[in-house]
């Protein structure tokens, strides 16, 4: 993964800046005896918490409007990031991947050491299954509401590459969107 690491700054220098990404500052190789032993990578703290702690927290103080918010957020802020680094795919783009500050609607990403390295899937389809199995025990169907405002967010990018596959039709979720959501200002 360091060594992937090395190469995404050498096509992206701009990343290590990026208020959107949790970039390494540091990475230490550690070795033994018996050669290298593995890597330690340091980022910068992100503000917030991980998406999939916030998203227990308020369903379990049913704050679904805050949570269909923070969601659209992501989806704004995932759709910023393909335009950013030419639709190159984070790698592991799942809820634990995620910080999210609530006062501040920060997003910040994080472990983006498999960008570039090809996989089976898109970053919205990822993300789409990983909210499908976490909120199973949840709530049914609650899924869908999730990943209707995060789809919502990715659409609202301009520069949005649009490649989402799955499309939710129930009339019975909201469609007034996230009124307070920095994007929702653009």
């Amino acid at each position: 993964e360091a060594e992937n690491f090395v190469s995404i700054l050498k096509d992206h220098p701009e990343i290590a800046n990026d208020p959107l990404v949790a970039f390494p500052v540091k990475i230490f190789s550690c070795t033994g005896p018996e050669g290298k032993i593995s890597d330690i990578i340091a980022m910068k703290k992100c503000p917030g918490e991980r998406l999939c702690e916030f998203v227990a927290a308020k369903f379990y103080a049913n704050q679904m409007q805050q949570l269909n918010c923070a969601l659209e957020e992501v989806g704004h802020c995932l759709a910023q990031f393909h335009s950013r680094y030419g639709n190159e795919q984070h790698g592991d783009f799942q809820p634990s991947n995620i910080y999210y500050e609530e006062k501040t609607k920060v997003v910040t990403f994080i472990d983006v050491g498999g960008m570039g390295v090809p996989t089976m899937g898109t970053d919205v389809d990822h993300f789409h299954q990983c909210v499908r199995a976490m909120t199973a025990s949840y709530q049914v169907n609650l899924h869908v509401e999730l990943l209707r405002a995060f789809d919502k967010g990715y659409h609202s990018s301009p520069d949005s590459q649009r490649i989402v596959s799955v499309h939710f039709d129930d009339p019975k979720l909201p469609t007034d969107g996230c009124h307070g959501c920095p994007h929702a200002l653009l």
